[in-house]
């Protein structure tokens, strides 16, 4: 190669590498292609009905489609405890469509970082900031200390477009002191049931929960850690399944 073609060659490469990147992956992309195939799957699905059996306890949860401004969302129309029915018409709770629901504003606020790898899977990792309008993020209970998420990341499968994971940080405010809390939820074993793919294992680690304690919470939790050292076995895991759920 003479020095004359060598410019010429590197100029080649500089081009190549720029098409590169400006026709990379974007968050709208891949936020995009997540609800088309959540929708895809659901378009034949008219409800849905999440059923769990506990120490002899069934729960059932009652999804129906409705139209909310202007597209097919979930919402929760009948609990049923132990054989008795909870009517609620009327609720805007949605479950877990509530994430496809706010995909719309969750795109406005999120930017694309790249790729990694969850359980030897390829997944694309979207980080979504300002999550304070947005319903997106752990609740909060009033008597428990009140989360404030402000910053997440989304972990979607590349090929079976699923979320694996969703990391939200944010503030824990408890009897009136603040700490950083990173919430880490991880779905798992997905199933398709009749056209709906369902997460059937959901793992939830809490890290600085308990820096963010007061000492009466602390002293409350150590309390509880005991009693239930001290349950019998089926108490116990009765107790444990109720506070997963």
């Amino acid at each position: 190669m003479t020095n004359k073609t060598r410019p010429i060659m590197t100029g080649m490469v500089l081009i190549a590498l720029t098409a590169g990147v400006s026709h990379g992956q974007s968050s709208d992309d891949i936020l995009d292609q997540l609800l088309a195939e959540y929708e895809r799957r659901t378009e034949g699905v008219d409800d849905y009905t999440i059923t769990q059996e506990v120490m002899g306890m069934r729960t059932e949860n009652q999804f129906v489609k409705q139209m909310v401004d202007g597209r097919a969302a979930f919402r929760l129309q009948r609990v049923g405890v132990a054989g008795m029915d909870v009517p609620m018409s009327g609720s805007d709770d949605a479950g877990w469509d509530e994430f496809y629901a706010e995909l719309p504003q969750i795109k406005a606020r999120s930017s694309y970082e790249g790729r990694d790898q969850i359980d030897g899977q390829s997944v694309h990792v979207v980080v979504v900031n300002d999550l304070a309008e947005i319903a997106l993020g752990p609740g909060s209970s009033d008597e428990e200390g009140d989360f404030e998420p402000r910053r997440a990341k989304l972990f979607i499968d590349s090929s079976d477009w699923v979320v694996r994971r969703m990391v939200f940080e944010g503030l824990m405010t408890a009897e009136g002191r603040s700490h950083e809390v990173t919430n880490i939820v991880d779905f798992s074993d997905f199933r398709e049931v009749h056209g709906m793919v369902h997460p059937f294992h959901i793992v939830v680690n809490v890290e600085g929960l308990g820096e963010a304690m007061g000492p009466e919470m602390r002293e409350q939790m150590e309390e509880f850690q005991k009693q239930m050292k001290d349950m019998p076995a089926a108490q116990r895991e009765l107790i444990e399944a109720q506070m997963a759920q």
